[in-house]
């Protein structure tokens, strides 16, 4: 039998294309142009030019920006710095404004409060980072010394004591060794490109939007980060993401998928962030403003003691500020990690994860504040959903524009109760209904009005489909052939001359015509389409007479019928898994008539018909007539006609012994052959074997072991104390 194959997840592809790979692909396209350009000349035909290579000095919209003064050293020449003392080249000249940090010499901090911690979060930041790359060096000389030991240790070794390997499964390991020893190689050369050349991406598309081709260079000081520019708020987000085999990324919010670097998920427009604490405070809005507009409202509600560190969202080609994130950096990250208890779906066992010394009331008020501060932004568009609070727009990705706000501080939970209105009780679905009410005020519409027109709209378009879809016009069919946008345009055509001559045409209106006309051209349409048609639930028979437009209620029963024995089937099997789920984890094997007789939930008949389609689906084999066990190695002596194991438990099998073919049944007998993960089926006290008789060691004749890990194919025995 073969081995079960694990599913393994998807894991996120860069979109950063490195400088030595667009090299690679241009010497490839000019070999091919150069051939072919050989076998033109002499065919006489035209030749074709080579292409240049690939330019990377492609510049973007989005960057990194901040808000300062304008000071002395924008005015003087840069040669006539040196005549001016560092305080006088900072004083300030002019008035706030946004610039662009386009590497680290341009990031010059302006204190923007009184009492700024600025140098203390730098100071944090780089006895951090110190205290990381001591750590790192150390780790990387343990490994270095644990490696110069193994090495001393298998010069040692006698040739004699090595087990004899299969040549084919020797030839196979190396390949596979090779196979990965290359991966983790050119992982390393493109981190290393990464560093040098900065991130470049071809057009794509990248949250919804088409984004060309860019380039974004910060400088080989800052090894190309935007982390390493000299903002502590910046550089401290990227404390706030879990480490390399945790973090998820996409390049889409609506899927999050596993990298196999930190450096390449940064990357990424969207990265969860650390569920297991509370680094940050997160308020998405949903607006769109120029950047210095949305500053000064800030610091009128906010104050400039409580500005958030870091504003992230695009920048159109227009100047907005287009749907930010607002993120503030907490001083004390919380722990998030609270005792609870999860229930297993298939077996119903209750697991409790978590630690107790995790205390819940950090975590409630951290939660208030988040609600607090959307209410108190509303008038900003703030999103009451709050949907996005573990996957805010990255500040690090180069696909946003992060502008700095607040380098002066980081913030404590009870720093936000200073801020002037500071809401005290905040009711979700009352902040829901409020920001509906501002965005239709924004739009020039009245609530009522609203209300009145999507009653008058689903009044007159309700019925429309209903009636539809029993008589079929002509003109009804057509339109739904030709897809959703044109059945749409039929029931705005059919609908809006009534609703226009109750209340007349507005913008409103026609947002509320174009949401209601789409939906029931949907809704019709999974009505009509033969998919839909076939597993339609029991209120929809209607449609799926054709031709018995009036159907007997005996003839609805055997429809019924006809479409719920699946249904059944499927709720049989899934309870009937459900029990043999929990009876493996009690017993580790099942006993089918045992298990049969002693259901509840299944009758008889149905769970000896549905049997064999459950233990397949728990992947579970047939060890003795009637028993079901995982699949797992077994002795030779069992395929050799030797007496087959009992049936008994996990931990009784761990002490199991099993007789060779020519050894008496004793309580002495040699104990069974055993498998790791990372080596063959091995004696516990191996011997010298007669290769002659029988067959060799690391050779089973039973079912494969469910592990996918590659498997060693020689294992040398430790040496013998002298």
């Amino acid at each position: 039998m073969a081995a079960v194959k694990v599913r393994r997840l998807p894991k996120l592809r860069p979109i950063n294309v490195s400088w030595r790979r667009q090299v690679e692909d241009h010497e490839g396209v000019r070999t091919a142009l150069t051939c072919e350009n050989e076998r033109r000349c002499k065919a006489g035909i035209p030749t074709k030019a080579i292409p240049d290579l690939p330019e990377r000095n492609i510049g973007s919209l989005q960057s990194i920006q901040t808000f300062r003064p304008v000071t002395a050293w924008s005015d003087i020449h840069p040669d006539d710095h040196h005549l001016y003392t560092p305080e006088q080249l900072h004083e300030p000249t002019g008035e706030v404004s946004r610039v662009k940090v386009i590497n680290r010499l341009a990031y010059r901090h302006f204190d923007a409060v009184e009492g700024g911690e600025h140098q203390a979060l730098v100071g944090f930041q780089t006895e951090a980072q110190e205290r990381a790359d001591a750590e790192y060096k150390k780790k990387r000389k343990a490994q270095a010394d644990k490696l110069a030991r193994r090495a001393k240790a298998a010069g040692l070794k006698v040739a004699t004591d090595l087990v004899q390997v299969d040549p084919s499964e020797a030839k196979k390991a190396a390949a596979q060794a090779e196979k990965y020893a290359n991966m983790h190689r050119e992982a390393k050369q493109e981190i290393a490109d990464r560093y040098e050349y900065g991130f470049y991406t071809k057009t794509c598309k990248v949250a919804g939007e088409v984004v060309a081709a860019f380039n974004e260079y910060l400088g080989k000081d800052c090894k190309n980060l935007r982390s390493g520019l000299g903002s502590p708020s910046v550089a401290r987000m990227v404390a706030l993401y879990p480490r390399k085999g945790l973090i998820r990324a996409g390049y889409d919010k609506g899927a999050l998928f596993e990298s196999a670097t930190k450096l390449f998920a940064l990357d990424a427009p969207y990265v969860e962030l650390n569920k297991k604490i509370i680094g940050c405070i997160v308020v998405e809005l949903d607006s769109v403003l120029r950047p210095e507009e949305f500053r000064e409202a800030l610091l009128a509600i906010l104050g400039p003691q409580r500005m958030p560190n870091l504003i992230v969202g695009r920048i159109s080609s227009s100047g907005f500020l287009v749907r930010p994130h607002l993120i503030w950096i907490l001083k004390k990250p919380i722990w998030n990690d609270p005792l609870r208890e999860i229930t297993d779906a298939n077996t119903g066992e209750v697991t409790t994860i978590g630690d107790k010394r995790c205390r819940m009331k950090p975590i409630k008020k951290a939660y208030v504040v988040q609600r607090c501060l959307t209410q108190l932004l509303l008038p900003l568009g703030a999103d009451p959903a709050m949907t996005n609070m573990w996957k805010p727009k990255c500040p690090l990705s180069a696909f946003w524009s992060t502008i700095i706000t607040n380098d002066d501080r980081f913030h404590a939970l009870d720093d936000f109760e200073q801020i002037p209105n500071w809401p005290r009780n905040v009711d979700e679905a009352g902040m829901a209904e409020t920001a509906a009410t501002m965005r239709a005020q924004a739009a020039g519409a009245t609530a009522s009005g609203s209300n009145l027109a999507w009653r008058l709209v689903g009044n007159e378009i309700e019925p429309l489909a209903r009636l539809q879809l029993k008589a079929r016009d002509q003109d009804f069919i057509e339109a739904g052939k030709a897809g959703v946008e044109s059945l749409a345009r039929w029931f705005d055509a059919k609908v809006r001359p009534a609703v226009e001559a109750e209340i007349g045409p507005s913008e409103g209106l026609d947002r509320i015509m174009e949401r209601r006309c789409t939906f029931h051209a949907r809704w019709c349409l999974g009505k009509l389409s033969p998919r839909k048609r076939k597993s339609s639930r029991g209120r929809d028979r209607d449609i799926i007479f054709k031709d018995n437009p009036n159907p007997t209620p005996t003839d609805h029963r055997i429809e019924a019928g006809k479409k719920s024995a699946k249904h059944r089937r499927a709720v049989s099997v899934w309870a009937l898994g459900k029990e043999a789920a929990v009876a493996l984890s009690a017993t580790g094997e099942i006993h089918r008539a045992a298990f049969i007789k002693n259901l509840d939930t299944v009758t008889r008949p149905t769970a000896y018909r549905c049997f064999d389609k459950v233990m397949a689906m728990l992947g579970l084999v047939e060890v003795e007539e009637g028993v079901f066990r995982k699949p797992t190695a077994v002795s030779p002596s069992v395929s050799d006609g030797a007496p087959k194991i009992k049936s008994q438990s996990h931990e009784a099998r761990k002490q199991a012994t099993v007789p060779g073919p020519n050894a008496p049944s004793t309580s002495d007998s040699t104990p069974a052959p055993s498998r790791s993960p990372g080596n063959p089926a091995q004696p516990l006290d191996p011997a010298p074997a007669n290769p002659a008789s029988g067959p060799p060691p690391w050779q089973t004749c039973a079912l494969l072991p469910v592990d996918v890990r590659p498997q060693a194919v020689t294992r040398v025995p430790e040496p013998e104390p002298a």
